[in-house]
């Protein structure tokens, strides 16, 4: 993150916007940091990094929703061979458990692209999908800056664990998929046993 510091600081929030895009919770702490320094502004700083989020959720949001009628949209979704070969688990999931999906899908590392992606593909209602994407990142944002104020000399620290941490959460919600999905064929099963 060290060389987008002079850009950061050179060109402030113009900057930060596409970063903070690209890069999420990291470039969060990161602006803490500047923060702590006075080297950028709290208010500013908090508006950016949310539009940063916000944006990327709805754009993943629509490629999924419109996913069917383009061309470009339908090669995009067909890289994430996971969404395609258990679409009525994943919706299952988004039907059954939104919040908790959408919870894990914004933290989860290597895993959040498709299941925003997902949500539009199985046509959760745009604005319930924002309103409660948007409620994520107004917490998930302010308690990534604190931790670059709180800790901003020890960024480099705080940046590798988030890493980690992000790993974490993406074991864990392929385990909750994999015990839900156990269970629910389990169900399944029993309720096929008992009509015959």
């Amino acid at each position: 993150m060290e060389h987008f510091y002079k850009l950061i600081i050179t060109y402030k929030y113009l900057i930060l916007f596409p970063i903070a895009v690209l890069e999420g919770p990291i470039v969060a702490v990161f602006a803490g940091f500047l923060v702590k320094f006075n080297q950028l502004a709290l208010v500013p700083t908090y508006i950016v990094l949310l539009l940063g989020n916000i944006l990327p959720d709805a754009f993943y949001y629509g490629v999924g929703h419109w996913g069917g009628r383009n061309v470009y949209t339908q090669k995009f979704i067909e890289k994430f061979s996971f969404i395609k070969n258990n679409f009525k688990f994943i919706e299952k999931l988004w039907r059954e458990h939104f919040k908790k999906t959408l919870f894990l899908s914004k933290l989860a590392y290597g895993l959040s692209t498709p299941f925003l992606i997902s949500a539009g593909l199985v046509k959760i209602p745009f604005l319930k999908f924002i309103s409660h994407a948007i409620i994520i990142d107004l917490l998930d944002i302010a308690f990534f800056i604190f931790l670059g104020i709180t800790f901003g000399k020890t960024y480099n620290v705080v940046a590798s664990q988030l890493d980690y941490f992000a790993i974490i959460v993406a074991l864990l919600f392929t385990l909750f998929i994999v015990i839900f999905r156990y269970i629910s064929k389990r169900a399944t099963d029993e309720i096929i046993k008992l009509k015959n």
